[in-house]
């Protein structure tokens, strides 16, 4: 699979876990609510808790708290800070209650240096201890206040009615600055209150994840929407359609990948045209080269002669058969073919040793570079008087091999000639 069929098979994938966590959720009446800090949860009224309460105090409103993040930044325009310090009888906590299956749980951090800023939390859900603790110590390389944090993260809640608590305590001082929380409620609706928005991005700072399931009674919502059939019937179809066009997506790409396989083996026909190849088709493509027997001898490429395009039919001789003539044909050929390629080597050899000695500024070396290049001229005019003596034989073998009878006419003279059936051109 190449890496283009895979990207587009991610992006298959994406579009398919959009529709799963989407779409689909939305047509079966699952709605994102939030619990603000101060408002509290607007579909049912649920407020938070906030324990000791002599030790929280609405940050927003609070000249007198250390920490002063920026309205503009945080959720709704409002925070709850408290102060915990190990000298304290008992923790800070706030609690509050949620119908959902899903949990995230958002403070503001502090990264300021001069008084309490570390946060470290721990987690309760129906009284049961759930998640890793969270710490946050200030970190001077960041912002001062970091917004959006997620301290806590459960995506396994059973649907029903949860108690969720949060702590700072222990042998550590913790500043602890709530923001809102967000749970995902579960109703044959596509109604609730909408997902907070801000011009932050959330940080990524550590979150905790837990997958406990309590055994609580579910208690029915005190709110409960109307349900939309229309809108519900709409988001269901809608998503329905979505993962049609996904599969279709994924089948095409399928189909158009065997195409590509199918295409790289394509055989083409190759027909050489040289009357002496007695390897004459082949099933390569174009561009790649194979050996053809010419005469006996292994010509290294179809390169040299023509080659039929894909698809075409090229006439071409049927081959003779192998003779003596037609052997030492093939031989000068090679000859031929060592000798232009051992020229092209002396002479780019001479122009090297010519440039070595022009760069030299030794009268010895330029002596030595240029009774090189004298030898060099030596050889090379060697080799063109036996390329030229070579072409004489092999012009002398083609007039022979084009006036020689065809062999079986002249195995039959041989042959009436041994027997004495036929002296001198004429029949006894």
């Amino acid at each position: 699979m190449t890496w283009k069929t895979s990207g587009r098979l991610a992006w298959c994938s994406l579009l398919l876990h959009f529709a799963v966590s989407q779409i689909i959720p939305g047509a079966l009446g699952q709605t994102w609510r939030y619990i603000d800090n101060t408002g509290g949860d607007p579909n049912t009224g649920e407020m938070p808790t906030y324990s000791p309460s002599d030790k929280w105090a609405g940050g927003q409103n609070c000249p007198g708290c250390e920490a002063q993040p920026d309205k503009n930044s945080a959720f709704q325009g409002s925070w709850q800070d408290g102060t915990y310090h190990s000298n304290d009888t008992q923790p800070l906590s706030v609690s509050f209650t949620f119908n959902g299956t899903a949990l995230n749980v958002f403070c503001i951090m502090d990264n300021q240096l001069g008084y309490t800023t570390l946060t470290s939390l721990t987690f309760n859900l129906d009284d049961e201890t759930v998640g890793p603790p969270f710490i946050h110590p200030p970190d001077t390389t960041q912002p001062p206040y970091q917004y959006n944090v997620s301290v806590y993260s459960n995506s396994s809640i059973s649907d029903g009615v949860h108690q969720f608590t949060m702590f700072a305590g222990g042998i550590n001082d913790s500043l602890v600055l709530f923001d809102y929380a967000m749970y995902l409620y579960q109703d044959g609706s596509v109604t609730g209150n909408a997902a907070p928005s801000s011009s932050s991005s959330p940080s990524s700072s550590s979150s905790s994840s837990s997958s406990s399931t309590p055994s609580s009674t579910v208690i029915p919502s005190t709110h409960k929407s109307s349900s939309n059939l229309g809108v519900i019937l709409g988001a269901t179809f809608g998503g329905v359609a979505l993962l049609l066009i996904v599969v279709g997506l994924l089948w095409l790409l399928r189909r158009r990948r065997e195409q590509d396989q199918n295409t790289d083996v394509t055989a083409y026909p190759v027909q050489a045209v040289h009357p002496q190849a007695s390897f004459v088709s082949s099933t390569l493509p174009p561009s790649l080269t194979q050996n053809v027997i010419l005469d006996g001898v292994t010509s290294p490429s179809l390169t040299t002669w023509n080659v039929a395009s894909p698809g075409s039919t090229v006439p071409y001789s049927p081959p003779r058969p192998i003779t003596a003539a037609s052997l030492r044909e093939a031989e000068i050929k090679q000859q031929l073919r060592h000798y232009e390629q051992t020229v092209a080597v002396l002479r780019q050899r001479e122009g090297s040793v010519y440039g070595s000695s022009s760069r030299s500024a030794s009268d010895r070396t330029t002596s030595t570079a240029r009774e090189e290049n004298r030898r060099l001229r030596q050889e090379i005019a060697v080799m063109h008087a036996e390329m030229e003596r070579l072409k004489e034989e092999h012009r002398s073998l083609q007039w022979e091999m084009e006036a020689a009878p065809p062999p079986e006419y002249g195995q039959a003279i041989e042959y009436d000639r041994e027997h004495g059936v036929m002296e001198s051109g004429t029949n006894g």
